[in-house]
């Protein structure tokens, strides 16, 4: 889950940034309705959200890692 948590991170980021950029210029050029990109920024941050949640929820955690040896109490 922590893979695809990543996975979804990026391609959320990518959509979203492109949406924004693609969105912008088509609305400058005004050649044409800039709806389709434009409607990329919110299922792109959607996205984004989505994989950050993923990423924090399903990441190793510090107390789930062994401690080194020479933290470990002795059993003297």
């Amino acid at each position: 889950m922590h893979r695809i948590g990543h996975w979804v991170l990026y391609i959320g980021i990518v959509l979203t940034v492109g949406g924004l950029i693609g969105g912008g210029v088509m609305i400058v050029s005004a050649g044409y309705a800039p709806a389709p990109l434009i409607a990329l920024v919110p299922f792109g941050f959607l996205l984004t959200f989505t994989g950050l949640c993923m990423v924090v929820l399903h990441g190793p955690r510090s107390s789930d890692q062994a401690a080194p040896p020479s933290q470990r109490p002795h059993d003297d």
